[in-house]
């Protein structure tokens, strides 16, 4: 019924391959070059359909640059084909601190079934608090803040020389090794391994470019529905299929593949 009411919309084409087939993209530009690449655990506390307790986990990685920093899902970064089709459905961010300038975010993003690209400050009022403790063998100190909504501590190591953390989290006098909001979301760093890569930005096709905040408030009404659990495939409205594809029984709307639907969707952000 999926592939009747929306091939009269689109160009429809069926692979046997598979991989996660994105639009053409441009070429990349090097925006700086990592001292640091720190991988971390990201943990959601949820509920399944049914309302019992789940806990959403998956890896980041964090290209540490002396300018720039960009965190993004760990299969995409050096993951296997299979490995990103499958962290393709949980539509993990790209985000860019210190880009376009120094004190901004830049974050790549997907709703069903449209990309996003935002800009915004990064305005993140930590306090530093006297608690310390350790994190991958190295000496953290304690900072809180509101940011999104939702309650931060992070943990910071003033070792290493850098303001990045996971994610959108940044603005500490070192790198965030720990961060945890509401007893809902945290990211806690793993593994740490300085080399050096190129940290790279590549502008996504037909993005829509929009204001962080408004971004925001669409992409939580939008994931929050509770057909996204139920029927996935109602949310797809046939004016936005530009082009389809069935990869190994797997449905593509614009090269996006339809969300993991076995949870309920907590946001980072509330606001």
């Amino acid at each position: 019924m999926l592939l009747i009411g929306l091939s009269a919309h689109a160009q429809v084409k069926v692979s046997s391959e598979l991989v996660s087939k994105q639009p053409e993209e441009a070429v990349s530009d090097t925006l700086d070059y990592t001292f640091c690449v720190a991988t971390y655990d990201y943990v959601c506390h949820t509920t399944d359909a049914k309302g019992a307790p789940v806990e959403v986990t998956y890896p980041i990685d964090l290209l540490v640059g002396k300018q720039v920093t960009c965190s993004m899902g760990k299969a995409r970064h050096k993951g296997t084909s299979m490995e990103k089709f499958e962290e393709s459905q949980l539509y993990i961010p790209v985000v860019f601190q210190g880009y376009p300038k120094r004190n901004q975010l830049t974050q790549q993003d997907i709703v069903p079934f449209n990309r996003f690209e935002t800009t915004a400050s990064t305005d993140i009022r930590w306090k530093l608090q006297a608690e310390t403790d350790s994190v991958c063998g190295l000496p953290c100190q304690c900072a809180t803040a509101t940011y999104g909504g939702r309650e931060w501590t992070a943990w910071f190591c003033s070792e290493i020389p850098t303001s990045a953390g996971p994610w959108r989290l940044c603005g500490l006098p070192g790198l965030i090794l720990r961060a945890e909001a509401d007893g809902v979301h945290s990211f806690t760093c793993s593994h740490l391994d300085f080399v050096r890569e190129p940290i790279l930005y590549t502008p996504t096709e037909n993005a829509v470019k929009a204001k962080h905040p408004r971004f925001v408030k669409f992409r939580n009404q939008k994931m929050s529905n509770p057909e996204l659990m139920r029927h996935p495939e109602r949310l797809i409205s046939p004016k936005e299929v530009q082009h389809m594809e069935i990869i190994n029984r797997t449905v593509l709307i614009n090269g996006i593949v339809l969300p993991k639907t076995d949870t309920k969707y907590v946001p980072l952000e509330i606001k």
